[in-house]
């Protein structure tokens, strides 16, 4: 049954608005005093309570969870940026390596239409039924009003409202006073020549405003059953004046904090403006959701010190969001605890109708709905075929897989080095994206997928402790507490070691900056990024190091040693919940349960939204036999967390003993829902079944489940099982895409459109693909070869390589074409974007199957190595084939575009019929051949690397 026939009457829509870093803990004492009354009408009219996040907390990551219902190592966003598959260096991150299907495409697959307004990622726009503006739009690219503000293409879809849309955006220098005032009252004290605080605000101010004058414009004059609106401000507001919001922190003066204490709740209720216009625009039947994707520590919770590193920022964010929701079908003034940005497309699919996906993360939210219902759910949204508005799965090739493949490309010599600096950059970028697809596994509970990720990491950037503190911990969550004692002694090690290092530069840097006569507030801003990085790398956490110590220990059953530990750091730190949680579970396990209570709550007086505190004290409460306390508990910490088996699993140990056997049940499924290797549910299963609710059949199956649960982790902690698949059904239907080679010459209908001294003959193809071989057969044929003989014939090529040195270096320049006029010239596919459009070409493209083409790229590489095999095989050859294949794809999509005459050959074929293959080349370049000399040149002992 096609799904569109589960569609609802188009009166049901619903508005999505997301607030980056919206928190209660400010929102609340804003509603009570009257100053956010549109989010006041919703709750009041409506459901709210937390939203859980995930880890880590970057937006990117996050709000394609929110649009998918998927983890991040599902939907493939893993950071702020990724290298550029187009060349070297980076871009912000873009939509198109997100790998499965959001919201908007699914509700386009059943009649659906959406408005998508800012989302991040949701550059370049995608062609769905309805509009998408860029999360590109807003951006402010230069502070002088009076320069031009172009619009970058892919901004907006459908194209025809780009005009229109671009006059809407609010530009910094169109700010007046009274916009700035309610933020700063007393801004005509600001010195804005030293002091450009003012500035940033504005800028912040003004690309919100853009944002709300597209999405209030849109909202009038489209048609749309979903909406979607995504606001970065308050994210921007905090990050950039949470530190001088009350009460006034020892670190900020008197004088910033009475000139900045308002700004970030004038964010807030600023927001809530924009919210009042959005919901003006509607009726009540539509259905409004409120979210955010994390919140951000507005209290003694705000961190002293931001982590020195890419994502360090991130610190600033509490692990608690926002939900709120009203609508035709929603419950009204209901509290709702549980809820994760996971829950969020679920429940949206719900609101239409519309069944989830059982590959989906999140569940729907039944108790928003005054009457709950039931729908099957379908196997994946990404299964069901046709049109959904996504780009095409080649439409630019994943970035960590592009840059490993140019890499290769270096690495063998085939293109130029894009520079020290540059590679530098992309592949930090590319660390960055690895590290936050370990830590999303590590979410995800699934540590054993994130081990090599975190082992690979530590070996390249050993000075990098973050990489062996998070190995560690998956370690201990896997039970390998042999192997965390080992990462624990190294990480001590290396820790010391760089310290030292990092100390001395530190001196020499200072004693420099002395000499030179610079004082630390005139240190440049490159001077100042290194003072921080030194500082921090010389300087030792005794906090953290008893932290790990301990958490070791405690893995090691040795809990007075660790209570020792903890103890030790709460001497260095009495600010932090987690010294307190993990005294207490230390106290636990020694069986003072009054102790540990009371370390507990210790925990919750710092923060009461500690879903580990409140899980903590629910287990002391249970060994009390105080039941309802421990299972309000056990609730309290699953309304903060509830993807949380543990969590589940003593909810349930509190409901069978009140009797409550039904609930258990019911919350025991939970737990191995989100944890299928679960022995322990599956253990309690199966003294209900075959206890109190008299079901022997599910407690012999319970059994069974129980003993194949702990046999994988029996498994896992020797090592005996692979980490499990990550591809999605999209990307496995890109990988069968990956089409065989031609068995046949083809050759496109264009002409050469001028004389042959001035066209270019262009061999082109990957390395390895017979692009040498080729450039043989035509120097055998008299075409005059464009080459400086640097490159000498070798092992791999005896015949040589026929290659000019600037073709390597086509990207960075392409001055050299002119000379390549009347000539034949080698250039690899990958750098063909970068030809001139005023130059004549035809183009000979090799073609071969992309098995051989990376099998022979290892065997080159492992002899360019001196046979180091591990140098040859360090990137996954599937990964590879697909970057390739995508490559070439967008290869010949381009010299379609310059409408070249191109002939496709087939290095088979010029392997088994060279004859063949010399009388087409004579055909396709005009011109008498020696066509048997041509043929000879081909040595079929150097086929050497066959498909198998």
């Amino acid at each position: 049954m096609s799904h569109s026939d589960q569609k609802t009457q188009n009166s049901r829509r619903l508005l999505l608005v997301g607030w980056d870093a919206a928190d209660w803990n400010v929102i609340n004492p804003l509603i009570a005093e009257g100053k956010m009354p549109a989010l006041a009408g919703l709750i009041q009219r409506g459901v709210s309570g937390p939203l859980e996040t995930l880890y880590p907390p970057l937006s990117p990551m996050l709000w394609t969870s929110i649009a998918t219902g998927k983890r991040p190592y599902k939907h493939g966003i893993h950071g702020f940026s990724e290298p550029d598959p187009n060349g070297p260096g980076v871009r912000p991150v873009t939509n198109v390596s997100r790998r499965t299907k959001a919201l908007w495409n699914i509700l386009q697959q059943n009649d659906l239409q959406s408005i998508v307004v800012g989302w991040w990622p949701s550059h370049p726009a995608e062609p769905i039924d309805g509009v998408m503006v860029s999360n590109h739009y807003h951006t402010v690219a230069d502070a002088d009003p009076d320069k031009p503000w172009p619009m970058s293409p892919g901004t907006v879809h459908p194209p025809s409202l780009r005009e229109e849309l671009a006059k809407l955006r609010f530009h910094p220098g169109e700010l007046m006073p009274e916009h700035i005032l309610p933020f700063v009252p007393n801004a005509a004290d600001v010195d804005q020549e030293s002091d450009k605080r003012l500035s940033v605000l504005g800028k912040m101010l003004a690309e919100c405003i853009s944002v709300n004058a597209a999405a209030t414009a849109l909202i009038q004059n489209e048609s749309w059953d979903f909406m979607g609106v995504y606001f970065d401000a308050i994210d921007h507001f905090s990050h950039g004046f949470m530190k001088y919001h009350p009460p006034r922190q020892d670190s900020i003066s008197e004088q910033d904090f009475e000139l900045y204490k308002g700004v970030v709740a004038g964010a807030y209720q600023f927001q809530d403006m924009m919210l009042a216009a959005l919901l003006s625009q509607v009726d009540e039947q539509t259905t409004v959701m409120v979210i955010s994707d994390h919140g951000f520590h507005p209290d003694h919770l705000r961190p002293r010190e931001i982590p020195n590193e890419p994502a360090g920022p991130a610190a600033e964010h509490s692990p608690i969001g926002i939900f709120v929701m009203a609508g035709p079908d929603v419950a009204t003034d209901r509290e709702i605890l549980g809820a994760s940005l996971l829950d969020i497309t679920p429940t949206a699919l719900r609101v239409f109708g519309l069944p989830v996906g059982e590959d989906m993360d999140g569940r729907v939210l039944s108790d928003v709905f005054a009457e709950p219902k039931f729908i099957e759910p379908v196997v994946s949204w990404d299964q069901v075929p046709g049109e959904c508005g996504m780009h095409s799965a080649d439409y630019v090739p994943d970035p960590v897989e592009s840059h490993a493949a140019l890499q290769q490309l270096v690495a063998l010599g085939y293109i130029e080095d894009p520079g020290e600096q540059v590679d530098e950059v992309v592949e930090n970028t590319t660390r960055e994206l690895r590290y936050n697809l370990a830590r999303s596994f590590m979410d995800g509970n699934r540590h054993l997928d994130a081990v090599p990720i975190l082992n690979e990491c530590w070996q390249r950037w050993p000075e990098e402790s973050r990489f062996g503190v998070q190995l560690m911990q998956c370690y201990l969550a896997l039970e390998q507490t042999a192997d965390a004692r080992l990462a624990l002694q190294s990480l001590i090690e290396r820790k010391q070691k760089y310290a030292e290092t990092a100390k001395n530069e530190l001196e020499e840097l200072l004693k420099q900056l002395q000499e030179d006569g610079v004082d630390a507030k005139d240190m440049s801003d490159e001077q100042s990024r290194r003072f921080r990085d030194l500082r921090a790398r010389a300087t030792l956490n005794p906090y953290a190091a008893k932290m790990l110590e301990g958490s070791l220990l405690f893995a090691e059953q040795n809990h007075e040693d660790a209570l020792a530990c903890f103890t030790e750091a709460e001497q260095f730190d009495q600010q932090r919940p987690e010294v307190y949680v993990r005294m207490g579970q230390c106290l636990r396990e020694l069986e003072r349960f009054d102790e540990a209570a009371a370390r507990f709550q210790d925990a919750l007086a710092i923060d009461p939204r500690h879903a580990a505190a409140h899980l903590g004290l629910c287990r002391c409460l249970l060994r009390q036999d105080r039941l309802d306390e421990a299972e309000a508990s056990a609730r309290s910490s699953l309304s903060y967390r509830y993807h949380n088996p543990w969590g589940h699993y003593y909810l349930a140990a509190a409901l069978i003993r009140k009797r409550l056997h039904d609930q258990a049940v019911e919350s025991l499924e939970l737990g191995i829902q989100q944890n299928p290797n679960f022995p322990e549910a599956h253990a309690a299963l199966v003294k209900l079944y075959g206890g109190p609710l008299m079901n022997p059949l599910k407690a012999e199956v319970h059994r069974g489940k129980e003993a194949d649960a702990r046999a994988r982790i029996e498994d896992v902690k020797q090592g005996r099982l692979a980490p499990l698949p990550t591809q999605s059904p999209r990307q496995q239907a890109a990988d069968e895409a990956i089409a065989e080679p031609l068995s046949r010459i083809t050759i496109n209908e264009h002409a050469v459109k001028a004389p042959p001294e001035k066209v270019i003959t262009i061999v082109a193809g990957l390395p390895r693909s017979g692009t040498s071989l080729m450039m043989n057969m035509l120097n055998a044929a008299g075409l005059e070869i464009l080459t400086d003989g640097q490159r000498e014939a070798d092992e791999d090529n005896p015949r040589g390589y026929f290659e000019y040195l600037p073709a390597t270096q086509l990207r960075t320049n392409n001055d050299w074409l002119p000379d390549a006029r009347g000539k034949a010239v080698k250039i690899v596919a990958q750098l063909l974007p970068y030809l001139k459009r005023d130059e004549q070409y035809r183009v000979i493209l090799m073609d071969r199957s992309l098995d051989e083409v990376v099998l022979s790229q290892q065997k080159m590489l492992a002899r360019r190595n001196n046979g180091s095999k591990q140098s040859a095989d360090a990137t996954d050859p599937a990964a590879l084939k697909r970057a390739f294949y995508q490559q070439l794809t967008r290869v010949r999509a381009g010299l379609e575009q310059l409408k070249c005459p191109v002939m496709s050959v087939p290095f088979s074929l010029c392997q088994n019929a060279p004859s063949d293959v010399a009388t087409q080349l004579q055909e396709f370049l005009g011109t008498e051949l020696d066509v048997p000399t041509v043929a000879a040149r081909v040595d079929p002992s150097l086929y050497r690397s066959r498909g198998r």
